[in-house]
C-alpha cells in the first residue's frame, strides 16, 4: 500500500494529471489485505469511508468498506475526479446522467456493469452520477478510492424526481484510527421527501 501512496503522489507532483496514468496504477495494483486491512472498518448494515492519504491536499485516497446487501444513494462528486478500484469482493456500479435544473423526472441510467476484484472505474460529474452496490447478501466488500481534488461534501439524488440535496462526507477512521464520526441520522426517504417538496415547489 505505501508503495502505491509513494507512485500516486509522484503522478500528482506534475501540474496537470494524467488520468489514464492514474488508471493504470490503479490496474497494476493487486490487491493485498495484508497491506490494507489495518485501514477498514465495518459497520452493521451500512458503509464506512476510511482516509488513508491526503495527497498534500491535492488528493484523497479513502478505503470504503461495504456490508453485505448494502449500496450507496445516487451522488454527485463536487466537479472532481473519482477513481474506484475493487480491493475484495464485486460490486454493481450505476451510472445515471444528470438530471435537468427544475425539471421533476425520474434519473435515467446511462449503464450498468459490474466490477470484480482489482478493476478500475472512473467517473465525474461530466459523465454523470453513479451509486455502487454490494450484492453479494452475506460477505462484506473493500473498495479503495482516489478524488482530486478532494471534497467533503456532496449531491445526493432522489432517482424518482431527481430532486438533490448537499450532504456531508465524514470519516469513520483515519490513517488506520478511528474517529468520531458525525454521520447522518436521516435515512434517504427523510432526505429525499424534504428536497422533492422543494423541487416540485420551484417546479411549479
Amino acid at each position: 500500500m505505501e508503495c502505491l501512496q509513494r507512485k500516486t503522489r509522484k503522478l500528482f507532483e506534475k501540474e496537470v494529471v494524467d488520468l489514464d496514468a492514474v488508471r493504470k496504477l490503479l490496474e497494476e495494483y493487486q490487491s493485498d489485505p495484508n497491506e490494507w486491512s489495518k485501514y477498514t472498518t465495518f459497520v452493521d448494515k451500512s458503509y464506512t469511508r476510511n482516509l488513508v492519504d491526503t495527497g498534500n491536499d491535492k488528493y484523497n485516497i479513502l478505503i470504503l468498506c461495504w456490508s453485505p446487501g448494502i449500496k450507496c444513494s445516487i451522488h454527485d462528486h463536487a466537479s472532481a475526479e473519482c477513481f474506484v478500484k475493487v480491493l475484495q469482493g464485486s460490486f454493481i456500479e450505476r451510472q445515471y446522467r444528470q438530471p435537468e435544473e427544475d425539471k421533476c423526472e425520474s434519473l435515467k441510467m446511462i449503464q450498468q456493469h459490474t466490477l470484480n476484484t482489482n478493476e478500475v472505474t472512473h467517473i465525474n460529474d461530466k459523465i454523470g452520477l453513479h451509486s455502487i452496490e454490494n450484492p453479494d447478501p452475506s460477505e462484506p466488500c473493500c473498495s479503495l478510492h482516489i478524488y482530486f481534488p478532494p471534497f467533503n461534501q456532496c449531491n445526493v439524488f432522489d432517482p424518482l424526481c431527481g430532486a438533490k440535496m448537499k450532504v456531508p462526507m465524514p470519516y469513520h477512521s483515519k490513517y488506520g484510527k478511528q474517529v468520531k464520526c458525525k454521520c447522518s441520522d436521516e435515512n434517504d426517504e427523510e432526505i429525499f421527501s424534504a428536497a422533492a417538496v422543494r423541487r416540485e415547489d420551484k417546479v411549479g
